[in-house]
């Protein structure tokens, strides 16, 4: 793995999952430039969802059992999911 020594303006997370979205919300509220990488179509790991005969099915966890997480990565950035 190659590192950089010292603080960087500019920072890759690797995986748009519910952990790498935190990440990038993190960041961007230390004043870092975020560029959020995800090999699959969109965001949301293993907490996405599948169509299936027109239905569409939660394909993870369907309940945040720390909602405080979500809270503290959305007042990072001064804002809230309510």
């Amino acid at each position: 793995m190659k590192t950089v020594p010292g603080p960087t303006g500019h920072v890759v997370v690797v995986g748009a999952g519910l952990a790498g979205l935190a990440c990038a919300l993190h960041l961007l509220g230390a004043g870092r430039s975020v560029s959020v990488v995800e090999r699959e179509s969109g965001p949301g790991g293993r907490a996405g969802r599948a169509e299936t005969g027109g239905y569409l099915l939660d394909t993870g966890p369907t309940v945040l059992t720390m909602p405080h997480l979500a809270d503290e990565a959305f007042a990072a950035v001064g804002d809230s999911l309510a």
